[in-house]
């Protein structure tokens, strides 16, 4: 329902950028005589391009003509190859020009370029049908041509597998979910117990960070509830594997009378109840696996069973904390799952490897799993199609200067509901390089759980923001609550929210983005080229 609204905030990026025409031997291009100038001169408009050119054949003012750049040397020489009424098969002309079968797929090819105002090659149109042959959503698949195109990419066949993995609509989060129930089946070689392990960090980086939380809680009401409560905290926390006398210490340190001074010292310990790794490590484990089952519905392992009292107390902690989830653990939550994914692994090794454990991140794993011979065929084209996915992103991400563009889809956990988050960021650069925070555009996308599929569009103009929400909820009401919570937290960082649109979507009805449209110079100076 809202796939036509996101895939049309995605492409104001893409569309925002001209694409440079730039004249080499061979190339063909689509171009509109615009005016007719005396002593044999002519405006020709190449897509957002004009240029003036020197006539050595008659041309018609207002018609549209194919032209191939005969020579590239000194004076730009043009070669008129047809133009757009001669017999109304221009597609076939210009093909029978290349040398080249007048196919469907090709004439459709050359049609779109034309559409588009692409220039091309003979070499190109052969690499182009080539990736269009393999599918059979060819309106797609040209969209993605043009991408390349408009960002100045190679055209090739790895880069444009990355770019439709990208544009495919299965989330990240249902990949890595097929990889990991295909692996079980597979030999446990290794490389696949090394990838199952990757997965399982993914899995549960929200988990830790709640297991964490909650054994905090948990060591405070030992010592800051009633005796009831203090009973109950401390029953639990022997449970998920902590001995009782490992708390003397800490209830010790809380019940002295220099209170803060101790509790500093007890927390610098080598024997602290979280510093310790050994203790640290084993009750994190065996808490996250308490609240995979809280959030699954399912009874606890024997050796984690408890009392309705203490299922009570547990559950009561976690609602708590589902409540006041903030801003700062999700963003922590995304770091961790994208250093997690590997997707920016190719720069980690240019650097430390060993720093940033590359060694134990999904992409770079998966890349040499594919390496391997001996694999199932099913589970390698999972495994490549999730490679080329995390690329597409790295090739999304560019510099237009003076514009950055940032493209992240990366699997997240909102208390246990397992959904896709896919954020675009476009933001000026300072004169030194560094990000502007005074003006940049970012998009949020993500199906929740309650409110279903739901964009978020952030616009900052001179720290002033409007935002944009797009539901298929009435989330209106339930926001006003949050709103000036919202405006107080902007103004501690120095922005102004300006306003915020809530739009419910009803039906399937694509939401038109316009951009500002760019002036063409089309000031003369001189002959650019000659026909």
């Amino acid at each position: 329902m809202l796939s036509s609204i996101i895939n049309g905030l995605q492409q104001l990026n893409t569309s925002d950028r001209s694409i440079t025409f730039t004249f080499q031997k061979g190339k063909i291009f689509f171009a509109t005589v615009k005016n007719i100038y005396p002593n044999n001169f002519a405006l020709l408009q190449i897509g957002n391009q004009n240029l003036i050119a020197k006539l050595e054949v008659a041309l018609k003012n207002g018609e549209a003509y194919w032209f191939q750049v005969d020579s590239d040397e000194g004076d730009i020489q043009l070669k008129l190859l047809s133009d757009k009424q001669q017999s109304g098969n221009e597609p076939s002309i210009i093909l029978k020009q290349l040398s080249l079968p007048s196919t469907k797929a090709n004439i459709d090819l050359v049609q779109f370029l034309s559409k588009e105002q692409i220039p091309f090659t003979k070499e190109t149109v052969l690499k182009m049908s080539g990736m269009l042959s393999n599918s059979t959503d060819n309106k797609e698949n040209l969209n993605i041509i043009k991408q390349m195109v408009a960002k100045g990419l190679t055209i090739s066949e790895s880069i444009f597998k990355s770019l439709y993995a990208t544009e495919n609509k299965e989330p990240i989060q249902n990949q890595i979910q097929l990889l990991e129930l295909s692996l079980s089946n597979e030999e446990q070689t290794p490389i696949v117990k090394e990838m199952q392990s990757a997965i399982d960090t993914i899995k549960n980086i929200q988990n830790k960070q709640l297991a964490t939380s909650l054994i905090q809680t948990l060591k405070d009401d030992t010592v800051s509830k009633t005796n009831d409560m203090q009973l109950i905290s401390k029953s639990v926390l022997q449970k998920l594997g902590k001995e009782l006398e490992d708390l003397s210490l800490y209830t010790k340190t809380k019940n002295s009378t220099n209170l803060i001074q101790n509790q500093n010292e007890f927390l610098t310990e080598k024997t602290a109840f979280i510093s310790n790794p050994s203790i640290s490590q084993k009750i994190v484990n065996n808490t996250v696996k308490v609240i995979e089952h809280y959030f699954s519905k399912e009874v606890p392992p024997e050796n984690m069973l408890f009392t309705q009292q203490e299922k009570d107390y547990l559950t009561d902690i976690l609602n708590t904390m589902k409540q006041t989830l903030n801003g700062k653990d999700v963003v922590k939550q995304f770091k961790e799952v994208t250093k997690s994914l590997g997707l920016f692994y190719e720069y980690q090794i240019a650097g430390n490897p060993a720093e940033h454990h590359v060694e134990e991140q999904l992409k770079p794993l998966l890349v040499k799993f594919l390496q391997e011979s001996g694999h199932s065929q099913e589970v390698r084209e999972i495994a490549d199609s999730l490679v080329n996915k995390m690329n597409g992103q790295q090739i999304q991400m560019y510099d237009s200067s003076p514009i950055q563009h940032l493209f992240y889809e990366i699997p997240i956990q909102l208390f246990g509901f397992k959904t896709n988050l896919t954020m675009q960021w476009s933001g000026k650069k300072k004169e030194d390089g560094k990000i502007d925070p005074n003006y940049c555009h970012i998009l949020f996308y993500l199906n929740l759980e309650h409110l279903h599929e739901t964009i978020v569009e952030m616009k900052v103009q001179n720290r002033v923001i409007n935002v944009n929400v797009y539901s298929e909820s009435n989330v209106k009401e339930a926001a006003a609550n949050i709103i000036p919570k919202l405006k107080n937290n902007l103004e501690e960082l120095n922005y102004q929210l300006s306003a915020i649109h809530f739009m419910e979507i009803q039906s399937e009805k694509t939401t038109h983005i316009k951009k500002n449209t760019r002036n063409v110079n089309q000031a003369y100076n001189g002959v650019d080229l000659k026909i």
